[in-house]
């Protein structure tokens, strides 16, 4: 839903007939593949550290594209400033140690091309902060790399804030539904599928898996933690614009 609503901000400023477009982190590239749709003479990179996510991609628009497969973090190695109409970069500011910002990606943008941002922000599943979760992250370790991520604070702060005075905000949406998560598994597929927590528990997947499952177990024996649960999304949809 948070792809369609960026969607929607691209393909309304975005009058270009055969743009450059670098999609940083693109995962298995559904969003290249709806552009391509509408912009079917586009050139486009995807940028992925996983080689099976580039496959799916290639699959999706065809190998007639660009595709690098590193780290986010030397996108700028890649790809040459003033290049880019358009630089989709959709959840990647919740990545551990990205050393990805926005100033990074205007730089390769050409003068008055677009950078579409979709990121959570510390709001995000606010409910979930009860004991039981505290006490997980503290175990695991997970506190400081939650502090690593650059996740803004608000959508206020992302525009206000993050984003330079030097580019101007063409559309800022926020995305705020209530989900339901039905056990521990639900929880961790969304972090892990919404982004710090993918890079996390890359880090000694296994071990983590096991611990978290051990925690779980021992706190429902302890009745401590009852599903359902219902927490709120709270993410930031921005459009940016270069300077001409």
């Amino acid at each position: 839903e948070t792809s369609a609503l960026a969607y929607e901000q691209i393909t309304k400023h975005l009058q270009t007939e055969n743009p450059k477009v670098l999609d940083i982190a693109a995962g298995t590239g559904n969003i290249l593949a709806k552009l391509q749709q509408k912009y079917p003479n586009a050139a486009f990179t995807a940028n992925d550290a996983s080689k099976n996510m580039l496959a799916i991609t290639k699959e999706k628009i065809g190998n007639q594209n660009t595709f690098i497969n590193d780290c986010l973090k030397n996108i700028g190695d890649n790809i040459e400033p003033n290049s880019q109409d358009l630089i989709l970069a959709h959840y990647v500011m919740c990545f551990v140690d990205s050393e990805w910002r926005i100033l990074n990606s205007l730089e390769m943008l050409k003068p008055g091309g677009f950078l579409s941002i979709i990121t959570t922000t510390k709001c995000n599943l606010h409910e979930l902060r009860t004991k039981y979760f505290v006490k997980t992250s503290q175990i695991l370790g997970a506190n400081s790399s939650i502090e690593k991520a650059y996740i803004p604070s608000s959508i206020e702060h992302l525009t206000n804030d993050i984003i330079p005075d030097t580019a101007s905000i063409q559309s800022a949406l926020l995305y705020n539904k209530e989900i339901s998560f039905a056990n521990d598994v639900d929880i961790r597929s969304y972090l892990i599928d919404s982004g710090w927590a993918a890079s996390y528990m890359n880090n000694g997947f296994k071990f983590k898996q096991a611990l978290i499952n051990f925690i779980s177990s021992s706190m429902y024996r302890a009745n401590k933690c009852k599903f359902p649960i219902s927490a709120t999304s709270d993410v930031a949809i921005v459009l940016v614009q270069k300077p001409s």
